[in-house]
């Protein structure tokens, strides 16, 4: 366990807000008294979004983001710095899937899903370091529990949430001494989050399938609830359900179970 953070009043930065668990995560956030920056790609949804929590007198501030752009993710950090003056907590929750077996999917697919689901984040905690570090604030990696075990027919996304899990864990104690927190957070699945709707082909394209799923699922509202509060706890590592924490013993203690499970359950 890390040392307890109260987010009451905090700047929160939002990558993805847009989506499913972005607005979910402002919106608690909101209700916590927070001057949110919302960061996505989409401005439509996004200048949307602002303008519903506006109206409860939150003070928000957004901006198209391509976190797949280091140099853009540079000028964001300060852009909400500017407008702020401060970055307290950092959600790193950005994310897109591909819904496609290995053999049918294109390398340049994979690459673009660790671009933006792994570097992505990279891009946003490096440069936000400095003002992270002014205010002894905190980081949060939305990762998976793809991030500690395998998903068939989504190997590209469990790649980049493993590498996601394996960052994070490791500056935790780099951070650490900054005063900086980092909590990992993996969930299970996340209902009504709209990347199964985003998903690559394993050409690129719009996937034409739907999101499989197993076990018990949470909302975004649950899980933007969970986190807020493992942070007040001071949580390290958050599996927002009693099937996501099954699933990581599970991957750990009898991991050629757990893929037999994933495939039965995943693909047929």
């Amino acid at each position: 366990m890390g040392k307890p953070y109260d987010p009451t009043g905090k700047v929160v930065v939002i990558t993805g807000a847009a989506g499913g668990i972005g607005s979910a995560l402002a919106s608690r956030f909101a209700n916590a008294g927070c001057k949110l920056a919302l960061m996505d790609i989409a401005e439509g949804p996004l200048a949307q979004l602002a303008e519903y929590l506006s109206h409860d007198g939150t003070e928000v501030f957004t901006r198209v983001n391509d976190v797949t752009d280091e140099a853009d993710c540079k000028a964001a950090v300060a852009d909400v710095v500017a407008r702020f003056g401060a970055i307290d907590v950092l959600i790193n929750n950005a994310g897109r899937t591909h819904l496609s077996f290995f053999a049918e999917t294109e390398v340049r697919v994979l690459r673009q899903i660790m671009e933006i689901n792994h570097f992505g984040a990279v891009h946003w905690t490096h440069h936000a370091l400095h003002p992270l570090e002014k205010n002894g604030g905190a980081v949060v990696a939305i990762s998976s529990i793809a991030g500690v075990g395998p998903l068939a027919g989504r190997c590209g996304y469990s790649a980049s949430k493993h590498a996601m899990y394996g960052f994070f864990e490791s500056i935790r104690g780099e951070l650490k001494p900054l005063g900086i927190r980092v909590m990992s957070v993996c969930p299970m699945f996340v209902t009504n989050t709209g990347i199964g709707a985003s998903a690559f082909s394993g050409t690129g394209g719009v996937v034409t399938k739907d999101r499989t799923q197993t076990g018990k699922t949470i909302t975004p509202d649950m899980l933007a609830d969970d986190i807020f509060h493992g942070l007040v706890r001071g949580k390290d590592r958050l599996f927002p359900t009693s099937t996501a924490r099954l699933a990581f013993v599970l991957s750990r203690v009898a991991p050629k179970f757990y893929e037999k499970k994933m495939l039965k359950n995943l693909v047929g």
